[in-house]
């Protein structure tokens, strides 16, 4: 999250003053190395652990993604592109030019770059000690942002939902459109994406449980996998449709057999 730096009162709101960061993120073509794309999911779920710990739901996608060559998918998301910002502003305008993405792969390259989200228009705040089983909203309230039509937590007559498992989802979708071809290279993301993404949104991962997953299993990985370009993404495809498990080695599947997604019937 980025830092506030001081609050000034009005009669009416707060203007909030914050370091200066980027202009709009587009990661498309910035990723060289596994470890990139790494290091941005594992900043992204921290972020989102640190929003839920404190009963915050942000409601809308936090970024739209895409990696080194990839195709770039869609514009009309609210987790998006437009909500995710790095901790270096490179001039006074908003405007983004080559060398500025040039110059973000050597701030990567040495660890320094970070990511952050924006738009809380439509998070909620729910009460600090509401006990978290009790944090739900009506069925509507999922139909904000644009990218609702991707999680089908409301879509069987439900009355309310789960704005966190919501959230979490929302996330694993945006991963799962520019990350889902890359098990081969990260045999973890598979059962990760999965658990993220799972229709069974009472088992799907919250947060912490992602963020843990991640944690435990990214030290695992041999350098030569951390070092290895992420290949580009032939072409888009539904993340329910995808075999993210089709190239990984059977001794992997099957111990990872629980948390994969079973086919849609």
């Amino acid at each position: 999250m980025i830092p506030i730096l001081e609050l000034l009162d009005m009669e009416d709101f707060s203007a909030v003053v914050m370091p200066k960061w980027s202009v709009v993120f587009t990661p498309d073509r910035c990723f060289e190395t596994m470890r990139d794309v790494l290091s941005m999911i594992h900043c992204l779920l921290k972020g989102l652990v640190f929003l839920h710990d404190r009963n915050i739901v942000h409601r809308v996608s936090m970024v739209k993604l895409s990696v080194a060559a990839v195709i770039p998918l869609t514009e009309y998301q609210d987790i998006k592109i437009e909500n995710t910002l790095v901790n270096h502003a490179h001039n006074a305008h908003w405007t983004r030019h080559g060398h500025t993405a040039a110059f973000h792969r050597s701030l990567r390259r040495a660890g320094v770059l970070t990511y952050a989200y924006i738009d809380f228009d439509i998070a909620i705040m729910f009460p600090p000690d509401a006990p978290r089983s009790e944090c739900r909203l009506p069925y509507w309230k999922s139909w904000d942002g644009t990218n609702n039509w991707a999680v089908k937590d409301t879509a069987q007559g439900e009355y309310d939902y789960d704005p966190f498992t919501f959230d979490v989802a929302l996330l694993g979708f945006q991963f799962c459109q520019s990350f889902q071809h890359l098990p081969p290279y990260a045999p973890f993301l598979a059962p990760l994406l999965d658990m993220m993404v799972t229709h069974d949104y009472k088992r799907r991962f919250t947060a912490s449980e992602a963020l843990k997953f991640f944690e435990d299993m990214y030290p695992l990985l041999p350098e030569e996998q951390l070092q290895a370009f992420p290949p580009m993404l032939p072409h888009p495809e539904d993340h329910e449709t995808f075999d993210k498990w089709k190239d990984l080695p059977p001794d992997l599947t099957k111990r990872w057999a629980s948390y994969r997604e079973p086919p849609l019937p």
